[in-house]
């Protein structure tokens, strides 16, 4: 649930009040994404891989990218089933407030191809979860 928030604008002579839902769209995620890749990435592939993955979350929970947060980790040491891995990832999708099963059930599949063509890994190799946050702040308050 999105908090009742609401934002006070003076132009000119008329106070404009517009609710937060009306700045960051409808409904509650505010999306950031945490990416660790255990393959070293150059700067340009970082980039790409930012622009993928916001873009894919975006499509998902329909929150346009520029609310999305990303940090991209790459050369991260991965162990699964006690084995390091060569090309591993581990994708976390934080979200103010919740998403449905089939929305990140097709996010993590397009995740999945993703670090398959563009990266070589796997998606047996490759972990994404999902956190619900009741509680999100922005520019000093919350929502």
């Amino acid at each position: 649930m999105l908090y009742q928030k609401f934002f006070l604008f003076d132009i000119s002579h008329f106070a404009v009040i517009i609710k937060a839902t009306d700045i960051f769209g409808k409904g509650d995620k505010m999306p950031y994404i945490e990416a660790k890749m255990s393959i070293k990435l150059d700067a340009s592939q970082k980039d790409d891989l930012q622009k993928k993955l916001t873009g894919a979350v975006s499509a998902a929970f329909g929150k346009p990218k520029a609310y999305i947060m990303a940090n991209i980790e790459d050369d991260k040491t991965l162990y699964m089933a006690e084995r390091k891995l060569e090309k591993g990832a581990y994708i976390a999708i934080r979200l103010l407030g919740s998403a449905s099963k089939s929305a990140c059930q097709g996010l993590t599949g397009e995740i999945c191809d993703i670090l398959q063509s563009d990266y070589g890994i796997p998606g047996a190799n490759v972990y994404v979860t999902y956190h619900p946050a009741d509680l999100w702040g922005w520019n000093g308050s919350m929502f």
